[in-house]
């Protein structure tokens, strides 16, 4: 096993309470052992837990362990500030026969072990590939009982290629560490793990952080799903990805990191015959932004227009040919039913030259651009 001893920390406000010592434990049958997240969510949650104090206890540190056993295992190790009790969360399955094919789905168990033992929830020749720990305290057993929650709501599939143990830790990890600034969390990676030090080779190990850790585990795994299955990896690696942004922008929300606003803002595609300039409206919209007119993905936030999110293709001329195919492409994308909800486009800002004497406004072009977003 990988040199790691779970960090604690006391003060005189720790109540070093083991989790099932406390009366709504007793009640909701929670004792040193494992549980479904969902019981453990509803104990967490519950108003005799509120009454204990338990929702308001806090974690401590977060490491991410992997088992070698075939096939290997993931799960994450979670210590609290004030109590000796070690959680122990993980992803499992009843059932392999999602490995023939990454669109298939079973039953997924996504559970919570309890115990004041460290080496009851780490095997002898489990890995410890990296650890954070929360210098204050950030993030309560009930934000991650909500966490837990979401996640079951929006994800309660297994597949072996997809929603499995790597992803559920992942966007476990990844969740909690983006509740505090980089500056107030410790973070380590395990320098003696050949896949996590090939990672540090170039730029060092100060360099990276908790999330950057996560990100790069998850492309790791997902370009598996592309070597394996080529072009049917479409699909399923955006159903991954629309379920971990929709888990991101809730958690936020629950947690108070994103006011629900925010969520609200419009996003505004604007295709122009002529460049920001020309328009007095326009100028006003970017002139305190750095506009690149014939990059479409750029995202650009106006101080003059802070509820909405502008995209812009602007050209010299009538918009034709291969010009048309790029706005109708991204039009596509961005009114996918499977694009995140939060990178949806809502509305095209239509700005063409109008000759006084034309008996139409509309060519065959923008007729295609209005028709694809009408479509969508």
């Amino acid at each position: 096993m990988s040199p790691y001893t779970p960090v604690r920390r006391k003060s005189s406000t720790d109540s070093e309470v083991s989790l099932s010592d406390f009366p709504s434990a007793r009640k909701f049958k929670i004792s040193p052992g494992k549980f479904s997240a969902l019981n453990f969510t509803k104990w967490v949650k519950s108003p005799e837990a509120h009454s204990d104090g338990v929702d308001h206890l806090s974690i401590l540190s977060v490491a991410w362990g992997e088992s070698h056993k075939v096939p290997s295992h993931e799960y994450l190790i979670i210590t609290l500030r004030n109590s000796p009790s070690i959680l122990r969360l993980e992803r499992d399955t009843d059932s392999w026969s999602t490995l023939w094919s990454p669109k298939s789905r079973s039953t997924c168990k996504d559970t919570v072990t309890i115990t004041d033992r460290f080496t009851d929830l780490v095997s002898r020749n489990d890995t410890i590939l990296a650890s954070f720990a929360f210098k204050y305290p950030t993030v309560t057993l009930a934000s991650l009982a909500s966490l837990l929650q979401i996640i079951s709501q929006q994800a309660d599939r297994y597949n072996v290629w997809t929603f499995n143990c790597w992803w559920y830790v992942c966007c476990l990890w990844r969740n909690l560490a983006k509740c505090a600034e980089r500056d107030d969390i410790c973070f380590r990676m395990n320098e003696e793990v050949t896949e996590v030090r090939s990672f540090a080779d170039e730029e060092g190990f100060e360099s990276w952080d908790a999330v950057r850790f996560a990100h790069v585990l998850q492309f790791v795994h997902l370009a598996a799903l592309e070597r394996t299955w080529s072009r049917n990896s479409k699909a399923p690696k955006t159903h991954l990805r629309k379920a971990s942004d929709d888990i991101e922008l809730m958690f936020s929300q629950s947690s108070g990191l994103v006011e629900k606003g925010d969520c609200d803002k419009l996003r505004v595609l604007i295709v122009s015959e002529s460049g920001p300039a020309k328009s007095a409206l326009l100028s006003d919209a970017f002139r305190d932004v750095v506009v690149e007119p014939r990059d479409i993905n750029q995202e650009i936030v106006s101080t003059s227009y802070p509820n909405h999110i502008f995209h812009l293709f602007a050209t010299a001329g009538a918009v034709q040919g291969h010009n048309t195919q790029l706005i109708c492409q991204f039009i596509n994308e961005r009114t996918n039913a499977e694009c995140p909800h939060t990178e949806k486009l809502d509305a095209i800002w239509y700005c063409k030259k109008i000759p006084p004497d034309s008996s139409c406004a509309f060519d065959h072009e923008d007729e295609s651009i209005l028709n694809t977003f009408g479509d969508g």
